[in-house]
């Protein structure tokens, strides 16, 4: 029997940890396969009492997300075989921390997360485990408390080896995403992927955050065109500073995939700041490559820009 836990439930966790959830009592490979769901608020009110419901793109009938337990309180759950965490960059610290005593040397831990640095923030916070380098590629997000929609291209997720236990493959784990048709790619080294995720997310968060635009109004104007391209052509000096191996045409091949998505698609960093919350992920986006570019000598005056006048380093 193998338990999973969803730590945040939001877009992404819940879209992922949704599709699992669903099909959790139906799987033939993992008999008794529960499913925890670690979430707040009202979202996690509403998921209490009517479960989560899941609408996949254009499908007018939710899936039934039946979490074998939801709760805001981490201590309530043991015996984890995998954490799932999909929470916001600027709550992973606290997590690490109300994880640590639950994770064995054979726990696994996989960052559904946007970040270039994330697997070195858990590791200086968690060293034992397994911590598979992940990203992910969704367009979802909560419509209102208990329900999950997603919209476009069905969700995928890209992880790979942990650099501390070289040649290990999650091979039951891998077994069940395949049974529960959840997409993913497994690489050896996935930091390049992470790299080409992360010049997509980071720009388009910071071009849409700084004009608040659609992703449709800024690919069909020709100066927001060029300069988000320009920008991902900054971020991808940073990645071959770094000796990361991302192709010389991806600012092109983004542009062409987004072009699949809804123009209606914003980004969620867009959405916090329009909204005023007090924390954002900035120093995700924002800070991490200003900090990378004055170590590697490398110009950053568009990431500098779209910062939107903060404080760069002390904030």
């Amino acid at each position: 029997m193998k338990n999973i836990c969803f730590i945040g439930v939001g877009g992404v966790g819940g879209y992922f940890g949704g599709i699992i959830a669903a099909k959790a009592s139906h799987t033939s490979l993992f008999p008794g396969l529960k499913v925890v769901f670690i979430a707040r608020g009202d979202h996690l009110k509403a998921i209490k009492k009517n479960e989560l419901f899941l609408y996949l793109d254009a499908e007018d009938t939710p899936l039934i997300c039946r979490p074998a337990m939801a709760t805001d309180n981490v201590s309530d759950v043991n015996n984890i075989d995998v954490f799932f965490i999909a929470s916001k960059s600027y709550d992973l610290n606290n997590i690490l921390v109300m994880i640590k005593k639950k994770v064995k040397n054979n726990t696994i831990i996989i960052p559904l997360m946007n970040g270039i640095d994330i697997y070195n923030r858990i590791r200086s916070i968690i060293p034992g485990g397994i911590v598979l380098p992940a990203c992910v590629y969704v367009s979802s997000y909560i419509s209102r408390p208990g329900e999950i929609r997603q919209i476009g291209l069905p969700g995928r997720i890209v992880l790979g080896e942990d650099p501390h236990h070289p040649g290990f493959t999650p091979d039951w784990l891998l077994s069940l995403l395949d049974e529960m048709n959840v997409l993913y790619s497994w690489e050896q080294d996935p930091y390049p992927k992470i790299w080409e995720k992360y010049v997509l997310i980071c720009s388009f968060a910071l071009i849409s955050s700084y004009y608040d635009k659609p992703l449709g109004a800024l690919l069909e104007n020709s100066s927001l065109l060029a300069e988000f391209i320009q920008h991902m052509e900054e971020l991808c000096s940073i990645a071959q500073g770094l000796q990361i191996r991302i192709p010389e045409d991806l600012p092109v091949k983004i542009i062409e995939l987004l072009k699949k998505y809804p123009y209606e698609t914003e980004s969620s960093y867009q959405r916090d700041l329009r909204k005023g919350k007090k924390r954002d992920e900035g120093d995700l986006f924002s800070y991490t490559i200003i900090r990378l570019g004055d170590e590697l000598g490398i110009p950053t005056p568009l990431t500098k820009k779209f910062t939107l006048g903060r404080n760069y380093y002390g904030r």
